[in-house]
Order: structure tokens, then sequence, then C-alpha cells
């Protein structure tokens, strides 16, 4: 275990958080990761509304003075973030508890640099979902026996389970449906993903993990369509995957390249082999079986076919309790054409109205496009103001080089002198 999640674990033990103070009256200071910096003007107050607190003081902006400081955020328990390590630091001088919030299972249309602002937030005071080595709310709630959906709940949860799955609603909803082959002995979807991501080395998997993976939905289905899914990302180049165009076409398996919507590319498939995605949830919350290589939070609760050994679920739970768990206990909703608090029907209902909005989401890409455009300015500003700077250094190391040239071809030529010399002494 790290220093780092050693540390925070002793302080949340040391300083629990207590929920009770997101009422409005306290003060909170560290990441706002909610929208990208650029699109702050567009939210006034946007962390300080999501959380409930009356002043949200942000990491980037300097340290404010102690009686400011209720408790402290930080997004996610990522050892390498050091923003999370410094946060931690100030955490533990002032003595003051510590907020742990991620994006929610229904984000936004596009990724966050198109500068959407998250629709949904998890709060958890003990850990992360995707940390399989450490205690998370989501954990603690399906290990607790005390926890028990009611008739009413249990109703509900299956209701939204359903308008969900019906709409297609995922945590990026691209529209975009997907183009499969025909096979009549079914259809058998292998998911990739990025390599390195936290909730892969977090979830309990590694590369062999992925290797395995495909190797056995190959020979487990010989009868069956193999179709590996690979990540957007490593496609364009950005980031990379575990598999690679050329040891898949090796194999013979359809290759899905497009960047789909996750739950229509579900609903035309029959078997899910996966690691620690959502999707695996989403294919739960489809019907499909799903076979888990490494232990996401809604895996070892005997909805799935495990290849991991689980010593800390405690019980089994029905596919309503996941789903309670992951989209409605300590999970703040935020409606941004409203631009308030809101709840999980209410956010179904944005993702599927404005869904048909053509020209909210065209105005969502010019956004992005607009921001790239204006760094790619501020590129140029700073290159033009470091061009005499480079002017300068080429001369001198257009200098440097050449008299490194000169010092060295004299040296060159004094060994050679030598060496001639000593072959016509030879010689005679």
């Amino acid at each position: 275990m790290n220093q780092f999640r050693e540390e925070l674990d002793e302080h949340l033990r040391k300083y629990p958080f207590d929920l009770s103070l997101l009422d409005g009256k306290h003060s909170a200071y560290g990441m706002s990761l909610f929208i990208e910096k650029e699109f702050d003007g567009e939210f006034p107050k946007l962390a300080e509304k999501i959380l409930n607190v009356s002043d949200f003081y942000c990491y980037t902006k300097g340290e404010p003075a102690d009686k400011e400081i209720d408790f402290f955020v930080i997004w996610g328990v990522s050892p390498v973030d050091e923003n999370a390590s410094k946060i931690l630091s100030y955490a533990q001088i002032k003595k003051k508890p510590i907020l742990i919030i991620e994006d929610g299972f229904l984000r936004s249309f596009f990724p966050m640099s198109f500068g959407e602002v998250s629709a949904s937030i998890r709060l958890d005071n003990k850990g992360c979902y995707y940390d399989s080595h450490h205690n998370s709310s989501i954990l603690d709630l399906l290990n607790s026996a005390d926890f028990e959906l009611n008739e009413s709940q249990k109703g509900e949860c299956a209701e939204y389970i359903s308008k969900i799955v019906n709409n297609s609603l995922t945590k990026y909803l691209s529209p975009k449906k997907p183009s499969l082959p025909d096979a009549d002995n079914g259809k058998v979807l292998v998911i990739d993903q990025v390599y390195g991501d936290m909730s892969i080395v977090m979830g309990g998997a590694d590369t062999s993990d992925f290797d395995n993976m495909l190797k056995d939905a190959i020979s487990e289905h010989p009868d069956k369509e193999i179709i590996v899914k690979l990540h957007p990302e490593s496609i364009l180049g950005i980031r990379k995957g575990h598999y690679s165009v050329e040891e898949l076409s090796s194999f013979g398996v359809t290759i899905l390249s497009d960047n789909v919507n996750s739950i229509e590319l579900l609903k035309e498939v029959d078997i899910v082999y996966c690691a620690t995605t959502q999707m695996g949830f989403e294919a739960l919350m489809c019907g499909k079986q799903v076979n888990v290589y490494g232990k996401p939070f809604y895996a070892g609760w005997g909805l799935t076919s495990d290849r991991k050994v689980f010593s800390n679920r405690k019980a089994n739970r029905s596919l309503e309790e996941l789903f309670y768990a992951a989209y409605l206990y300590q999970v703040i909703y935020f409606n941004p054409k409203k631009a308030k608090v809101t709840c999980l029907d209410d956010i179904l209902n944005y993702f599927i109205v404005t869904s048909q909005d053509h020209d909210y989401l065209n105005g969502l890409k010019q956004k992005r496009f607009d921001l790239r455009l204006r760094h790619l300015e501020k590129k140029i500003l700073e290159i033009e103001s470091l061009k005499d700077t480079a002017v300068t250094l080429d001369k001198h190391v257009y200098q440097i080089k050449s008299n490194f040239a000169y010092i060295f071809g004299e040296k060159l030529e004094r060994i050679l002198v030598k060496i001639n010399r000593r072959f016509s002494q030879n010689a005679r």
C-alpha cells in the first residue's frame, strides 16, 4: 500500500467526514473538477451549488485562512495526483475532515474536455468506488447487514433501470449505434480499456487479465462471434490499449473501433467479458451474462461470473440493490439547463429530451472547438515571445558546434599525422 493511501486512510479514521456538513452553512477548500476551468463563468458558484456549501475555495487560487475552512475536498484517490497529496497535507495540518468526490455514472453527452458540467457527482467519506483494495461508501453499504430495500424502493430502482436501458443512457451519451456482423450462434463482447487506467490499477486487474479474458472468450465460445471493443482513445493514439489491431486480426475476431453508445452495443450481444469497466454494470442492467476479470464495485455479489476471489464482499445482492448503491446512494445530480441540483428522474429526462436538441449539442461541440482555438492562439503567442530568444540561442548553439568541430578537427588531424608517422617508421 502506497504512502499516500496509508496517510489518507489514517486521516479518514481520525477525522471522519460527516455529510451533515453539506448544509449550506460550511465552507470547503480543494479540487473543483466539475467543469473545465475555462467555462467556470457559465455556472457562477458551481461548487457551492453542487456541494451545498457557503463558500468553496479552489486550491488553484491560494490557501484561505484557517477559520474559513470546515473541510477539504479531493477528487478520487489516485496516488500519483500531486494535488490530492498536497490537499491531504493541508488537511493533516489543519486537522479537518476530507470529502472524496468523483464523477457519477451519468456525466454528460461528451467528455469533460468539451466544456460540459458534470451532471452527477458521487460523494464518499471512506474511499472511492473503483478502489478494490480499500473501503468505500458503496462497499460499506452493500456489506451492511442493515441494508435492505423495501418493495417500493425495489420497484423504483427497477423502473430507473428500465428507463436507462430503454433510452440507452450512459456516462457519455454517444448517439452512434454499432454495426455488427450477423451471427447465428450468438455474439460475445470483450471490452478493452486504456492501459494504466486507475480503475484497472486499483480494481485488482492487470495486463495478464486482459490476455486471459480474450483467450477465454475464444476458447469458451468457439461457435460464437467474438467482438472486441477497443477504447476510442487507443484508436486515436491518445492512450494505449491492451490489444493491438494486428494481434486481434491474428485471432480472427471482429474489431469494433467506433465510439458507439455502450448500451446500444450491449443490447446486441449475449455474453460479456470485462475487467473493471462501467460497461460491465450496464451489461447487468441489460440482462447479460457478465464475466469479470477484475474487482469492480459490481462484482462479487452473486450477479457476475467472477474470475477473482473476493475477500471483502460479504453478501449476495440484487441488481436493484447494486443500482441503488451506484446511482442513488450519496450521489448528487445537477441539471445543466436549470443550473441547479436535482433528482435522478429529472436528470434522466434531461438527457432524454436534450439528446434530440441538436442545436444545443452542436453548441457544445462549438464550445470545444473555440476552446481548442484559444489554446492554440495562446501557444502561438508564447512562441512569438520566444522567437528572439530562440534566434539568439540558435546563434550560440551554432557557434558552439562550430568551435567543437574546429577543435575536434584539429585534434583528429594531429592523431592522423602521428598514425602516418608510425606506419612510415614500420615500413622502413
